[in-house]
C-alpha cells in the first residue's frame, strides 16, 4: 500500500529489480509503462520488434533500453489513443484502475507487462527514455 501511494505522488523509485517468485494460484503479476509518442506508428515501432524486412530478428527498442530484463513480446500489450482505455479496463478493476487512470494520465500510450515475459529469469525494470515506469500490480483473476 506505501509503495502504492509513493507511486501516486511521484516518490516512488523508478527502478526495481525483481526475481520472478512464483504467484499463488490464481494471481498474476503486470508491469506498467506509460508515455507520449505522438503516433500509433511510432509507440508500435518502439515497443514490439519488427514484423518483417532486413529488420525482422532485430529486438523491439523497448527491450534495448531494459538491457537488465529478457523480455518475451508475446507477453506485452500496448494502448495507443483510443485504444488506450479499453487496455487498461481490460486488465484492471476496480480502484486499481482508478489508480492506474491517475497514474498514466497525460500519456497517449500505455505498455504492459506480463511477468511471464521474462522467462522466470531475475530483472530489473526501470524509465527509459521513452516510457515512465509504474511499477508491478499484483491481480487476482
Amino acid at each position: 500500500m506505501l509503495r502504492l501511494l509513493l507511486r501516486l505522488l511521484g516518490l516512488a523509485s523508478r527502478s526495481e529489480e525483481h526475481r520472478a517468485a512464483p504467484l499463488p494460484p490464481g494471481n498474476r503479476r503486470l508491469h506498467l509503462f506509460s508515455g507520449t509518442f505522438g503516433s500509433e506508428a511510432a509507440a508500435v515501432a518502439y515497443v514490439l520488434p519488427p514484423m518483417d524486412g532486413h529488420l525482422a530478428d532485430e529486438p523491439a527498442q523497448l527491450t534495448v533500453d531494459l538491457p537488465e530484463a529478457f523480455i518475451d513480446p508475446a507477453f506485452v500489450r500496448m494502448g495507443h489513443g483510443t485504444g488506450l482505455e479499453p487496455l487498461l479496463e481490460a486488465t484492471f478493476t476496480g480502484e486499481t484502475l482508478l489508480d492506474v487512470n491517475h497514474i498514466t494520465a497525460g500519456a497517449d500510450t500505455v505498455v504492459v507487462i506480463d511477468e511471464r515475459a521474462t522467462g522466470g529469469f531475475p530483472f530489473r525494470l526501470a524509465d527509459t527514455p521513452r516510457l515512465t515506469y509504474h511499477g508491478a500490480f499484483d491481480l487476482h483473476d
